[in-house]
């Protein structure tokens, strides 16, 4: 068989083996992936979503590590609920980007951030240095204000663009709703998820469906097969 050919079909299983992808169907974090951290604060639960569970004020965080550690052409995506209205001293970030396993102390990275002080809390991306933060683009002010739960989808492209996308349905119907450029931090190394609470809200937030990885196209073509003209290897796809 051509070599060239050879490469082209088994690309895409390949592929597929660097990423993140976590449902917590086996009914845990402790591995496939190995998720590390304040383990003794989080639960599975019965919906098999991943669960804060602490009895005391805290901040609490789970990371795993990241098979991709370049930040080219990346996406992530993953479901969000915080059953309480957020304040600045109850909120969650989900780290997209981090070089340190503990996400509460001194990194470089990126996360997005579920609540604020006020009334206009929005889904937000940050750029973290050491312990400053910069915003790098900021979703609807107001929309995640009230207990929420949502469906969140970030993609990276090649030049440095962030591109934030929400669905308020909890689907994957995601509008655009932010876009900002930021080409400081180019590798990764864990991904991962924090959290802020008091005594009243320390078993209400809530994730799932996790995906990090190279950014996600779905055809959904079929049946599709190679051939080989003057040289050149090309794709024939029927829709369905």
């Amino acid at each position: 068989m051509n070599k060239f050919f050879l490469v082209l079909v088994i690309f895409p299983f390949v592929a597929r083996t660097q990423v993140i992808s976590d449902g917590f169907s086996d009914g845990d974090f402790n591995h496939a992936p190995q998720w590390i951290g304040d383990s003794g604060q989080f639960i599975v639960n019965s919906q098999y979503q991943l669960q804060l569970h602490d009895v005391s004020a805290d901040n609490s965080c789970l990371a795993t590590k990241s098979p991709q550690t370049r930040l080219w052409n990346q996406e992530w995506r993953f479901y969000i609920r915080e059953n309480f209205s957020p304040s600045a001293f109850n909120n969650g970030r989900v780290y997209l980007v981090s070089d340190q396993q503990d996400l509460k102390d001194s990194l470089n990275g990126y996360y997005l951030q579920f609540g604020e002080a006020g009334s206009n809390d929005a889904v937000e991306l940050f750029r973290q240095h050491g312990t400053t933060s910069v915003s790098v683009c900021r979703g609807i002010n107001g929309e995640i204000a009230s207990p929420f739960t949502i469906t969140v989808r970030v993609i990276r492209d090649s030049t440095g663009t962030w591109s934030l996308f929400v669905d308020k349905s909890a689907g994957s119907n995601y509008l655009l709703e932010a876009t900002g450029s930021d080409t400081l931090i180019t590798t990764t190394t864990y991904f991962g998820v924090w959290a802020l609470y008091t005594v009243s809200d320390d078993t209400k937030f809530y994730w799932d469906d996790f995906y990090a990885g190279p950014i996600y196209v779905d055809l959904h073509f079929r049946p599709f097969f190679l051939y080989k003209r003057k040289g050149i290897v090309s794709w024939i796809c029927n829709g369905i």
